[in-house]
């Protein structure tokens, strides 16, 4: 079978991707002032997110595997929610011979844009299995309301 790209092409592309992250990698803590490993892949996509505008209440779904309840935050500002995680991992290994001894941050921000009456007064959340439910009402001002058509 024939390769598709020379080999030297595919280390080329690989040290330009690493460089890049790397670059935003730095950007990143900058602008954010976090220390330490956090990364691109870490930091700027959040989990996956499903939302639902079911008239007189919104659901946000988001799948956050390996993280426990105390590691989410939830808040509704400006018609926004922002969700965000931290999760913090410490490993030591000791050997005859070697001593090891690892740091991990995990960390995500996800902001969800919402729309207007939505009462985050009401608002509950339910986290379970890795899966973060959260429901919010609508005013009633906001909550769609039907108009029937008639013939004419």
């Amino acid at each position: 079978m024939t390769q598709l790209m020379p080999e030297s092409l595919k280390h080329s592309v690989g040290h330009l991707r690493q460089n890049i992250h790397a670059i935003l990698d730095r950007w990143l803590r900058r602008r954010t002032g976090t220390a330490g490993n956090g990364t691109i892949s870490t930091l700027v996509y959040g989990p996956p997110v499903d939302f639902e505008d079911k008239g007189d209440e919104v659901v946000v779904v988001a799948e956050i595997p390996n993280f426990d309840n105390e590691d989410v935050s939830i808040e509704v500002r400006d018609d926004r929610l922002i969700l965000r995680g931290e999760k913090k991992q410490e490993s030591e290994e000791r050997g005859d011979n070697y001593y090891r001894t690892g740091r991990n941050l995990t960390a995500f921000t996800r902001i969800i844009p919402l729309p207007p009456g939505v009462d985050a007064e009401r608002a509950n959340a339910r986290f379970k299995n890795g899966v973060l439910r959260v429901v919010l009402p609508k005013t009633e001002q906001a909550r769609t309301q039907q108009i029937e058509v008639h013939a004419s």
